[in-house]
């Protein structure tokens, strides 16, 4: 029965990544992550679909040639498995050199390696930049909780620096992220090492698996779960992840570390259940949703598939005690910040809307069975390449060896679900990206090596020759050509780091307005005014802007319910009839609804971006933070210098600069007095603004 569970999902996974499923997905259904989805595995499925033909054309010249030498050699011998000699030139010298080092001094070095690659991606190649909005509102979530704090004290108005994935509660200012991954980096923030919490996770991860994949598999799998645990130390996929420091490396070192806990409790020691449980109450308290999934996975799971239920009896007492701290630290927090033990961040950020299910999302748009088929066939395309950057889709040959195999190794079991659960557990949660996906990417890693092994164990010499030449020529492209682009992808484009790079000397101890594009403005008033963040994406997309600031503007000022003047509050994602969109130079789209005169002041909240205009997050955690004021600068949103005043009355004392695009520049420093005027004035003549250093050449 089991048998027949394991092909039908790995064949599903492998009809997900053999089909261009992810096709389903279009703009007007699915929306701008829709076609983010579709356009991203597009040129990865054609590059996959050309690199397998090319390296099966490899293959099969390589097992002729092998063959033809071997008649020529050996005219009487049969050619079978039996016969064969070494599997590839070096083999055998290179198995020797994995085996030599001991188990403690092989997971050592892997760790220390997956380390040192994943801070160079930090420091040289991000440049100790964060890469994404999930990110950064973690941090600034994080240095509070290194403070003290659960969350920021936020003055009024709020709206200035409300960022996305952010929310005020009772509690103060918090991101919507659970504690775990919060935690840990504000312990790396407290001994002044903030950047280095994703390589050094990504290290105690790697260490942990290469410990644990020796005693996981059969003694005579040891070569190949140590091939695969270099492969992990090495991944682009997981070294690059780690250099952003998400939570994705603090579920993946508690994952870990409950697999190592519960291969060492196979020995009789129940301690170690203790932390194997508690390394799983670690995961969930960082990604809840992985950490049920696999948390369970890697520890009942190995106890079940290597010591029989009466093992997983004897460890399941100790494995639920190891969890509870965890699980009611998880309920506090939730309850002292969103006001229920259950309620997470999410849920208290965007409502029902954010949860597991097919429904609407919190975007508006439609999830349902045909969402999830295509969004997981573009995770899964992606994966596939991202996890060795190989031509050939390492997610396919995993697929296929579970599907082909008759029966699968002690151990292997383990990894087969490891691998195969997230897939489906995601299938079920509307966001979607490959990353979501990186806790089971060793898994897929390890099951690819041992899928290769038992090709190889299972072939005569001219065929072991033919896979040894695909192998090789997947390596070479994938170090030669795919890796190095993979590797130029990660470094800031100029234009970019103009927007979120501030000279530190231009900057210090000044209070910096961030000139926001207006959706921006607006979306944080509204949020500022007390909308859930679900409501906010279709009013903005359906509205008339002017509108929306009268709007924005009367519940600011404490309106409700016929005070307010009357916009389309509906929540969907069609667009609305008798909308006009206005493009803006920096790619923002301002609404305006046919035939509606627009006010002065909604003439002037336009115009103002007529040069272009700039994020707040990307900066808003360099610099200081409301209650955390040590000199640096602080980033805050421009509303214009009415709004502004507010503000500027809260810090007195600080220098006030603005941080937008002057005319026909790039973003820079202004003076504020000439960039008030500049960019909220008349708008047919604007003064030419004196810049300031922005970043060093």
């Amino acid at each position: 029965m089991l048998a027949w569970v394991r092909r039908a999902t790995a064949s599903a996974v492998a009809l997900l990544c053999l089909l261009p499923l992810y096709r389903l997905l279009s703009r007007e259904r699915n929306g701008p992550a829709g076609i983010d989805a579709l356009e991203r595995a597009e040129p990865v499925w054609g590059l996959q679909l050309w690199g397998a033909v090319l390296v099966v054309l490899v293959g099969l010249v390589g097992t002729l040639l092998a063959g033809r030498l071997r008649k020529r050699n050996e005219p009487g011998e049969a050619d079978s498995a039996e016969t064969a000699g070494p599997s590839a030139p070096g083999s055998a010298a290179i198995t020797a050199w994995l085996l030599r080092p001991g188990r403690r001094a092989f997971a050592l070095g892997l760790a220390t390696l997956s380390t040192v690659l994943a801070a160079a991606v930090t420091l040289v190649l991000q440049r100790r930049l964060l890469t994404g909005a999930d990110e950064m509102a973690a941090l600034i979530h994080a240095r509070y909780l290194a403070a003290g704090m659960l969350g920021g004290t936020l003055p009024s108005p709020s709206e200035a620096w409300l960022v996305p994935n952010t929310l005020v509660t009772e509690a103060g200012w918090v991101s919507q992220y659970p504690p775990g991954h919060l935690l840990t980096w504000a312990g790396f923030l407290l001994i002044g090492l903030g950047w280095a919490a994703g390589p050094v996770l990504l290290g105690v991860a790697v260490g942990l698996l290469a410990a644990s994949f020796e005693r996981l598999l059969p003694p005579e799998r040891r070569p190949h779960a140590r091939v695969s645990a270099l492969l992990v130390a090495v991944s682009p996929f997981l070294v690059i992840l780690a250099g952003s420091s998400t939570s994705h490396a603090t579920a993946a070192a508690a994952g870990a570390l409950a697999l190592y806990a519960a291969v060492r409790a196979l020995d009789g020691r129940l301690a170690s259940a203790l932390v194997a449980g508690a390394a799983v109450g670690s995961m969930v308290l960082a990604r809840p949703w992985t950490g049920l999934v696999l948390g369970p996975t890697l520890t009942v799971g190995v106890w079940l598939d290597r010591g029989g239920l009466g093992m997983a009896r004897r460890a399941f007492l100790p494995w639920v005690i190891g969890g509870i701290p965890f699980a009611l630290l998880l309920f506090a927090y939730d309850d002292a910040l969103f006001g229920a033990p259950l309620t997470l961040g999410y849920q208290a950020l965007y409502g029902p809307s954010h949860g597991l299910g097919f429904h609407t999302d919190p975007w508006s748009f439609d999830y349902g069975i045909r969402e999830a088929v295509a969004y997981t066939s573009s995770d899964l395309v992606q994966l596939a390449e991202l996890l060795l950057e190989t031509p050939v889709s390492l997610v396919l040959v995993g697929a296929a060896y579970l599907v082909l195999a008759p029966k699968l190794e002690v151990g292997t079991r383990v990894v087969a679900a490891w691998e195969l659960l997230p897939v489906f557990a995601h299938a079920l949660y509307w966001f979607h990206a490959p990353r979501m996906l990186s806790e089971a990417a060793p898994a897929w890693i390890l099951l690819a090596v041992l899928a290769l092994a038992h090709a190889l164990e299972n072939s005569g010499r001219a065929y072991r020759t033919g896979i040894w030449s695909g192998v090789v020529a997947s390596a070479v492209v994938a170090v030669g050509v795919l890796l190095p682009g993979r590797i130029r992808s990660q470094a800031w484009p100029e234009e970019t780091l103009s927007r979120i790079a501030v000279a530190d000397s231009a900057a210090a101890g000044a209070l910096i307005f961030v000139h926001a594009a207006w959706d921006e403005r607006l979306a944080s008033m509204l949020q500022a005014s007390g909308m859930r963040n679900d409501s906010i994406q279709p009013l903005v997309r359906r509205n008339d802007f002017c509108m929306l600031r009268e709007y924005a503007l009367a519940r600011l000022a404490g309106g409700t319910g016929p005070s307010l003047p009357p916009i389309d509050l509906t929540q969907t994602s069609a667009p609305a009839e008798r909308l006009i969109s206005l493009q803006q130079p920096d790619g923002s789209v301002v609404w305006r609804g046919e035939g509606v005169e627009w006010s002065e002041e909604c003439v002037r909240e336009m115009s103002a971006d007529r040069y272009g205009s700039v994020a707040l997050v990307p900066l808003l955690w360099q610099g200081d933070l409301p209650g955390l004021e040590s000199g640096g600068p602080m980033f805050v949103r421009d509303f214009g210098p009415e709004r502004n005043q507010a503000v500027r009355a809260l810090f007195p004392g600080l220098e006030a600069l603005v941080w937008a695009h002057p005319p026909g520049g790039r973003p820079a420093l202004l003076p504020y007095d000439a960039a008030m005027v500049g960019f909220w004035g008349p708008v047919p003549t604007p003064p030419e603004l004196p810049v300031r250093p922005g970043i060093p050449d």
